[in-house]
């Protein structure tokens, strides 16, 4: 729908539609759309945070095929998690410890509740 520069240099993009911003956030799609821009560009949407008690440290936070298999066991839509990471440094850990913190950020507030 629209595009505007903003104060701090980058680019705001308004989209016609939920179903346009949907579509622009598939990582294949967002990537092929990052390509043209300066290779150290991001794109950041909009994020609704939750934290998760008790997780065992065994979790992979940054893996991939991770965050879509917790997606898929709880019922949630594709890409309905946007990232998820430890709320405490790995390397900050106690040396015998087996549960920790997550920050998980979804993507929609529909879905983070």
């Amino acid at each position: 729908k629209a595009a505007r520069k903003r104060k701090g240099g980058g680019i705001l993009y308004e989209m016609s539609s939920k179903e346009g911003a949907d579509w622009l956030k598939q990582p294949d799609v967002l990537k092929v759309f990052t390509k043209c821009y300066d290779a150290k560009a991001t794109v950041r949407g909009a994020t609704y945070p939750f934290f998760a008690d008790f997780v065992p440290v065994a979790f992979q936070a940054q893996d991939f095929d991770e965050r879509r298999k917790v997606e898929e066991d709880s019922g949630l839509p594709r890409y309905a998690l946007d990232d998820i990471r430890w709320m405490k440094p790995v390397g900050k850990r106690e040396q015998n410890q087996k549960v920790a913190t997550l920050k998980i950020f979804f993507s929609s507030p529909v879905v983070a509740n």
